[in-house]
């Protein structure tokens, strides 16, 4: 609907339309509905602008507030008293005392890693853990006495004792009290449980899951043995498998046997080459090249092996 609008001399404005006219009065003389509509417009903004800007001000003001009351937020306390140079920790009386460009050791507990010198990556936790280790390095003690005359590098002990008496013997893994115990040069050798192969000394490649499992093995090496006192008074046999609680217990020389059950092999001695299979298979002493097993498992095993014996129900 077009229509035209004029001021008279008192501020009146009429605007005249087709089929009506209307009458109105503006603010002042003279202006127009555009420019009051312009002026309008250009208050609410600086309206806006200034409570914009109060906002701003009220929102700094709160965070400097908050930062001044907590002033050490992004501290501890007291700060930590361990850190050296070279990114080493020690905590404990005489702990890394001897260090002189070794790097990233952890040495906590009184003695812990006392002589090391130029090793690097070790942790030691526990008093007299890793003592006489000078060299070596990325080796991980924790426990009274762990890896105490270790010089060799890449060994793991965790427990009472555990290597205490490694020294050159490289990537051994001990877990539990007095594992390992007696290890010298042996290497990768594990023992888990207490007093697993803890009179090796030079055997390698052994395998130990079990409290008291190839408790007295010295030199024997590549065996297996899993389930509590398994292969528990083996010395210097080799190649032996043995899982089940007192499985081989008695097995000391012999080489090459397997058996699998509770108790299976229990009797024998020196023999080599003899398979034991199923509880309470217990074999005897001396025999080689035997397979021992009960005949609800395999009946017809027998047939087909001259060297197999049954034992009858």
């Amino acid at each position: 609907m077009a229509f035209v609008g004029w001021l008279s001399e008192a501020g009146r404005s009429t605007i005249s339309g087709v089929g009506r006219t209307s009458r109105f009065f503006l603010a002042k003389p003279h202006m127009t509905v555009h420019d009051l509509l312009m002026k309008m417009t250009i208050r609410s903004i600086s309206s806006v602008n200034s409570w914009l800007r109060w906002s701003v001000l009220l929102l700094v003001s709160c965070l400097i507030g908050c930062f001044a009351i907590s002033p050490n937020a992004q501290a501890v306390t007291p700060p930590p008293d361990g850190g050296y140079p070279g990114a080493n920790t020690a905590e404990g009386d005489n702990a890394l005392l001897s260090l002189t460009t070794g790097t990233f050791n952890t040495a906590i507990g009184a003695f812990a890693l006392r002589n090391t010198t130029t090793a690097i990556f070790n942790t030691a936790t526990g008093v007299n853990a890793l003592l006489t280790n000078r060299t070596g390095s990325n080796n991980t003690a924790t426990g009274a006495g762990a890896l105490f005359n270790n010089t060799a590098s890449d060994n793991s002990a965790h427990g009472h004792q555990t290597l205490f008496h490694n020294t050159t013997g490289d990537f051994n893994t001990a877990n539990g009290f007095d594992a390992l115990l007696d290890n010298t040069t042996g290497d990768d050798n594990t023992a888990t449980g207490a007093a697993a192969l803890l009179s090796n000394t030079t055997g390698v490649d052994n395998t130990s899951n079990g409290a008291g499992a190839l408790f007295s093995n010295t030199t024997g090496d590549d065996n297996t043995a899993e389930g509590a006192f398994a292969l528990v008074k083996n010395t210097t046999g080799g190649h032996n498998t043995s899982t089940g609680f007192h499985s081989l217990f008695n097995n000391t020389t012999g080489s090459n046997n397997t058996a699998l059950g509770f108790g299976a092999g229990l009797n024998a001695t020196t023999g080599s080459n003899n398979i034991y299979i199923g509880t309470g298979m217990a074999g005897v002493a001396g025999p080689e090249q035997r397979l021992l097993h009960r005949d609800q498992f395999w009946p017809n095993l027998c047939q087909r092996n001259p060297g197999c014996y049954k034992l009858e129900q």
